[in-house]
């Protein structure tokens, strides 16, 4: 996981976004992200330390998408910049892979590696079908 991280992490920075890893948060507070300054706020404390590289990658996709925030207003019902996110982290878990040469039979294996909730998976089988 940590090689993910720090593959997140050098993508993040060759893009101009910041990236914050607090372990002083507490286990049930979310990541956010910021476009004004461009930057990720990860909460390493988080209670499931195994789907890192998903929250990563959605909070680097805020950002790159002009979406940060919408965790506060997808909680006021506006989610779109929610699902953008997650695809997007789909995708770039999935740059990860093939650029760090991890390879997997099925996407369910690269789902599983990278601890994508499962109702997500309907967005890997979306984004591989139309590729």
């Amino acid at each position: 996981m940590d090689n993910v991280l720090a593959w997140l992490s050098n993508y993040a920075m060759d893009h101009g976004i910041g990236i914050i890893f607090d372990k002083n948060l507490p286990p049930d507070a979310p990541s956010d992200s910021w476009e004004f300054p461009p930057m990720a706020i990860i909460n390493t404390n988080w209670h499931n330390k195994n789907e890192l590289p998903f929250i990563t990658a959605h909070e680097i996709c805020h950002v790159l998408y002009g979406s940060a925030e919408y965790f506060h207003l997808a909680r006021r019902g506006v989610e779109s910049g929610e699902s953008d996110a997650n695809l997007g982290a789909i995708k770039l878990l999935l740059q990860c892979a093939r650029e760090t040469d991890m390879h997997f039979d099925t996407y369910y294996q690269f789902a599983n590696a990278f601890c994508i909730p499962k109702k997500h998976y309907y967005l890997i089988d979306t984004y591989l079908a139309v590729k």
